[in-house]
Formats: C-alpha cells, sequence, structure tokens
C-alpha cells in the first residue's frame, strides 16, 4: 500500500504537489531463492478498488510504472 497523494517533488520535504505524476518501480522476486519473476502481472489499485495501471515485469523481473499523483493506491 502506498499514498502517493503528496509525494515529496524531487526529494524536498518542503515542497510537495498534489495533481502530478509518481513512478513506481520494483522487482517481483522469488521468495525462496531471490531470483525475479518474468511475466509477473502486477496490479494498483485505488482505495476504491479500481484499477489504476498494470504491467508485466520483464525478464528479470523489474516493472516500471507511472501513476497519478493525487491517488492513495492499494495492492
Amino acid at each position: 500500500m502506498a499514498d502517493i497523494s503528496e509525494y515529496p517533488l524531487l526529494g524536498n520535504k518542503k515542497e510537495k504537489f498534489s495533481n502530478g505524476l509518481s513512478i513506481l518501480k520494483g522487482t517481483v522476486r522469488d521468495g525462496f531463492e531471490g531470483f525475479g519473476i518474468a511475466d509477473a502481472k502486477v496490479e494498483i489499485y485505488d482505495d476504491k478498488d479500481a484499477l489504476v495501471a498494470s504491467t508485466i515485469t520483464n525478464e528479470n523481473g523489474e516493472y516500471f510504472l507511472t501513476l497519478p499523483g493525487d491517488k492513495t493506491i492499494y495492492r
């Protein structure tokens, strides 16, 4: 879960924006070996359970999403 409704602008904690974009980057890994899982589906939902964004991981289990910055997202 992540609240990106007031994400700090470029790491400056004093300056915030509420209607820009946010970046979500990560890796889906196997819980036992720690290897990245290719072709895993990543879905992001808002607090109203509406799909905000989705993607598929690359061959190393990595993903990158651009999200609206004025949302609270879950799962």
